[in-house]
């Protein structure tokens, strides 16, 4: 019995990144591979999400603080 996923959903290169998230949480997967051209280039996990999230918040609050 194979642990491979047979049709695992994917995104492009291009996706936004709220995008991929969505499909993250809709079908509860840790990880989509980036596919371009029928190859996959890469794969974007929770754990990239949860990074992306963190700059942004980070540099926001930077943004905050400069304003005071």
């Amino acid at each position: 019995k194979s642990c491979m996923t047979a049709d695992p959903i994917t995104i492009a290169p291009d996706t936004p990144v709220l995008d991929a998230a969505r499909l993250l949480r809709q079908h509860k997967i840790g990880g989509l591979p980036v596919v371009q051209d029928g190859a996959v280039v890469g794969i974007i996990t929770t754990t990239d999400i949860l990074d992306y999230l963190i700059v942004l918040l980070e540099r926001e609050q930077g943004e905050e603080a400069a304003e005071s």
